[in-house]
């Protein structure tokens, strides 16, 4: 099966490690959706350089192992496949034809991926094992073999892309309530001292009331009821 050893440098990514395994997962947590494909992200949780440049190295090696494998090299490896299964009748034009519609189902996959699903058709994973799986079955089969490095890459391009939003920390917080509380103590302080200056309003008589109001000295004339409310009829007979 020498055929069906990688002629090229597609290989897999590499395992990730730990440590950015456990990043991977506590960022995607932390990540709050605004939208469709739109994420954001709390500062207080947000990665940090270190993590991003982390990040980015992981997101370039899987990209690169994911590169789609060429129209020839599916050919090649399928053709190499077929051959471990009972051979169908037919012409040439039709195994041609027959190939190209491999190629056109497995295009989107590199050829690593599709160097694993056809030695797994040769070892009877894929079907029943008595014929050459279809192009529909190895299709399914690369996608579930590719799966777990594109979710990998996808959550890592969520928490790259993600909006970083400021979050206020507890120190600032503190700030704010403290400046919130000397604003309430001088407004308050503030009223007292208007408070204080108001001029006060002590409690006349009659008789303090119109000599102020200079009433009588005007000579203003009061109607009858009005001066017997006032008392003045009495003064005025006395």
């Amino acid at each position: 099966m020498n055929s069906l050893t990688s002629q090229t440098l597609s290989r897999p990514p590499s395992a990730s490690s730990q440590a950015l395994d456990l990043a991977i997962r506590r960022l995607s947590s932390a990540l709050e959706r605004e939208g469709i494909n739109r994420f954001s992200i709390s500062s207080r949780c947000a990665p940090t350089d270190d993590e991003r440049r982390a990040l980015r190295q992981r997101h370039a090696e899987i990209a690169a192992s994911l590169r789609p494998a060429s129209a020839e090299t599916i050919v090649r490896l399928v053709s190499v496949m077929r051959t471990g299964f009972p051979s169908q009748s037919g012409s040439d034009i039709e195994r041609k034809g027959a190939l190209q519609v491999y190629a056109s189902a497995m295009g989107r996959f590199p050829e690593w991926v599709i160097e694993r699903a056809c030695r797994d058709a040769i070892e009877g994973r894929i079907g029943k094992g008595q014929f050459a799986p279809s192009a529909a079955e190895m299709a399914t089969h690369c996608e579930g073999i590719v799966r777990q490095a594109r979710e990998e890459l996808g959550a890592i391009e969520r928490i790259l892309s993600a909006r970083v939003y400021h979050e206020p920390t507890d120190e600032e917080r503190r700030k704010v309530v403290d400046g919130f509380e000397r604003l309430s103590r001088d407004l308050a302080a503030a009223l007292e001292m208007e408070e204080a200056a108001k001029p006060r309003l002590e409690p006349m008589t009659l008789e303090q009331v119109t000599e102020r109001a200079g009433t009588l000295a005007a000579g203003l004339r009061l109607s009858e009821e009005t001066r017997r409310r006032l008392g003045l009829m009495e003064q005025e007979g006395a």
